[in-house]
């Protein structure tokens, strides 16, 4: 022990007191105490459940008394409430507590005190712990204890889903708050129960940094169609540790087979729709309305859709065709206006270029033009200029030949062509039209199939009869499989297979629609079965080969059954759950609607 006062480790020695005293006395609260609550604080901290020995937080200074209150922290209290008083640096004459700057209840030998706070008035109080040595007084900190009885209740308009609401999504948020913060050391996995089709859902519960918000995640796998409820245990409680009151606590909603992505949009189209690795739609809309037709690009989030940039009129001179997305979800886009061709790139607040047109020739009008997005996550684009079909790869910096111009001879070619890339980044292209000749296009149709490797174009298949609807993707191991219309008006659907070096078929996918209308598009899952969209009659079709038959999905919703599905629009998520962006047209009026299997 030195001569001069020293601080060790909580203990403070001085040569005029070479003792530490710590004093613990129990007290009653005192029953003619006039104080009254203050306004109450601010949500504080989360109170220690227990009242340890309080300890100082700093040394005194020589020749004065530290006097330190527990718990120091803010505190809230239904009932008893034990405070506890230490004093270090010598013996005081007296110590008491005081409420609101009152004096509350003097303390003797021992200074450990159960506040029965049951017959305060609810609210907010100030305390603290004083020591009187000779003509002197030492105060400790002020510490707030908010008393209160009133049990937390649920925000009934907060809750998410709303109660009784039909048209919900399995990956749609679920959340609560309450009227006051909640205890976060009273949330366990049985204060809240997820129930889907009556049966119990694993999930995780998360409550927010206020203690207000309590969101759950379910982690086991919601089953549409069917019911999801929420319920809420006893064991949930605010910070005063009040029990939450069971009224409003529990509250259900429907999960429907197919989610409808918003209501029908008037009027209006869609050039593109990409699903992004969240499982959210992507869609580029376009608003019929002559010169003043004009489009947009929207991404869906929980709370509905919200633009990527503003809308533009189009005119009669601006087209969007093709729309793709990056493995970061970055959504590019190709855009032609007045005949040049343009690839967009969304950088979070705006659509840029990348590269400038691409145009061979500027002078010459650019009749199709769509977006790839390859296995290797480089970007294609594929379009047809006079005579030849063009192929670029963006490098990050520039656009540089895929492969040569595929030249299709001296005539006007009528011709949409298809991309698709091979999983060693080679173009493959298909078509539907007047297949190639030595010299070019011939006078003669049917489906074509051609593949850029070795420098050259090779020819996967060609001169299957074909004349109208054709789609084409590629496998993971480099098969293109296609789907066509063998005769526009009476001819089935076909889908074939390059495999092996051999062309394979399927059996007809849903071969009794024969409308004029009808037209098909087919994707590859993750399982490298073809998927096909059918559309024209009263209602889309979606086709997926499952080992060796096809399994329709007829039942995606028609809001009038007088309507045709004259256009639809497929995507596949990571998990292979297809949506649709199909438009009804009632002969006075069409409606887009974007529609996903609910999984």
């Amino acid at each position: 022990m030195s001569d001069k006062g020293e601080w060790h480790g909580g203990d403070v020695v001085y040569p005029q007191a070479k003792f530490f005293v710590v004093l613990a006395v129990l007290v009653l609260l005192s029953a003619c105490s006039t104080s009254s609550p203050t306004t109450p604080q601010p949500r504080p901290t989360t109170p220690n459940p227990t009242t340890p020995k309080p300890e100082p937080t700093e040394p005194p200074k020589p020749g004065e008394l530290g006097v330190y209150l527990s718990p120091s922290t803010t505190t809230y209290a239904n009932s008893t409430l034990t405070l506890q008083v230490s004093v270090v640096g010598g013996t005081p004459d007296s110590v008491q507590l005081l409420k609101n700057d009152l004096p509350f209840a003097p303390l003797s030998s021992t200074l450990k005190y159960d506040w029965n706070t049951s017959s305060e008035a609810e609210g907010s109080y100030t305390l603290k712990a004083r020591a009187v040595q000779g003509d002197k007084s030492f105060d400790s900190s002020e510490l707030t204890v908010v008393v209160d009885r009133t049990k937390p209740t649920v925000d009934i308009s907060s809750r998410q889903p709303v109660p009784g609401a039909t048209n919900i999504s399995v990956r749609a948020p679920i959340s609560v708050s309450f009227s006051e913060p909640l205890k976060a050391s009273s949330l366990s996995d049985g204060a809240a129960s997820l129930l889907n089709a009556s049966q119990s859902v694993s999930k995780t519960l998360a409550l927010s940094d206020d203690g207000l918000t309590l969101t759950i995640t379910p982690t086991g796998q919601l089953v549409s169609p069917d019911t999801v409820e929420i319920t809420f245990g006893n064991s949930l409680t605010d910070l005063a540790g009040n029990a939450l009151a069971s009224e409003g606590s529990s509250w259900r909603w429907e999960l429907p087979k197919y989610f409808e992505y918003g209501t029908s949009l008037l009027d209006t189209g869609t050039a593109g729709l990409q699903i992004d690795s969240k499982g959210q739609p992507v869609v580029i809309l376009i608003t019929y309305g002559g010169e003043n037709t004009k489009t947009s690009v929207k991404r869906w989030t929980p709370d509905g859709w919200h633009p990527l940039g503003p809308e533009v009129v189009l005119g009669r001179t601006i087209f969007l065709s093709s729309l793709v997305l990056d493995a970061d979800d970055i959504p590019y886009l190709v855009w032609r206006e007045n005949g040049r061709v343009y690839i967009k790139k969304w950088n979070g607040s705006s659509w840029e270029i990348l590269g400038g047109a691409l145009n061979i020739n500027q002078s010459e009008s650019v009749n199709s033009a769509k977006l790839v997005m390859g296995r290797n996550q480089k970007l294609y684009v594929v379009w047809g200029e006079a005579q030849s079909i063009y192929i670029k790869q963006w490098t990050g910096s520039s656009w540089i030949n895929a492969a040569d111009p595929l030249g299709l001879g001296n005539v006007n070619f009528n011709i949409t062509p298809d991309l698709g890339i091979t999983s060693d980044g080679r173009p493959v292209i298909g078509w539907c039209g007047q297949l190639l000749g030595e010299n070019g296009l011939t006078s003669d149709y049917g489906v074509q199939v051609v593949e850029w490797r070795d420098d050259e174009w090779l020819s996967y298949f060609a001169g299957v009869v074909c004349e109208a609807s054709f789609s084409m993707a590629i496998t993971s191991t480099n098969d293109p499989i296609a789907v066509y219309k063998t005769d526009l008006t009476n001819g089935p659907f076909e889908v074939i297979r390059w495999r092996a070096g051999r062309l394979t078929g399927y059996p007809n996918p849903y071969s009794d629609f024969t409308s004029v209308y009808d037209y098909a598009s087919l994707l590859v899952n993750s399982k490298d079965n073809p998927v096909v969209t059918i559309a024209g009659g009263t209602w889309p079709i979606v086709e997926t080969w499952e080992e060796s038959d096809w399994q329709t999905r007829d039942d995606f919703p028609n809001s009038d059954a007088c309507c045709l599905i004259n256009s639809a629009e497929l995507a596949l998520s990571k998990n292979d759950v297809p949506t649709l962006a199909y438009s009804e047209d009632d002969q006075t009026r069409s409606f887009l609607r974007i529609v996903g299997l609910n999984r």
